[in-house]
């Protein structure tokens, strides 16, 4: 059982924090609240702010400039998500074949040079051009390589 005077704090409670809503009916014996009215009675106050409301009777809150606003600002995320996406897949698809690239690479025949053999750049033979003699052919005699730019 509610005392008299925590009736009034509660309906300046409700009065403060509910301003502009029917403070509820609180029974002096028991505590409870009377259901006063229902609160589809109740006349919805007009804010007056030039929104108006939807066919479905909800009260509009945005303006029709800033619905557009929100829906580009929706679209150019889409877009941008769409574009780092496509960017990915790009960078995903060069990769693969910058890897695809090296896998062939690495098999080579025994006699390239790898990459990897930069120690020697080019062998460089002092060939000398085959040259007829009244005799036949002249012995050819062997030359130590050059070391390529040496």
């Amino acid at each position: 059982m509610l005392q008299p005077t925590d009736i009034l704090r509660l309906r300046q409670f409700h009065a403060t924090h509910f301003p502009g809503q029917v403070t509820p009916e609180i029974d002096d014996d028991s505590g409870h609240v009377r259901d006063v009215t229902d609160s589809q009675d109740l006349p919805v106050p007009d804010v007056g702010d030039g929104l108006g409301s939807y066919e479905d009777g909800v009260k509009r809150t945005l303006t029709e400039e800033q619905v557009r606003m929100f829906r580009h600002s929706e679209i150019q995320r889409l877009l941008k998500e769409r574009r780092i996406a496509k960017e990915k897949e790009e960078k995903q698809r060069k990769r693969q074949t910058t890897e695809l690239k090296r896998t062939k690479a690495q098999q080579h025949v025994d006699d390239q040079p790898r990459n990897s053999d930069n120690h020697v750049d080019t062998l460089i033979y002092d060939e000398q051009p085959d040259a007829e003699t009244k005799n036949g052919r002249e012995a050819k005699t062997f030359q130590w390589p050059k070391l390529g730019g040496l």
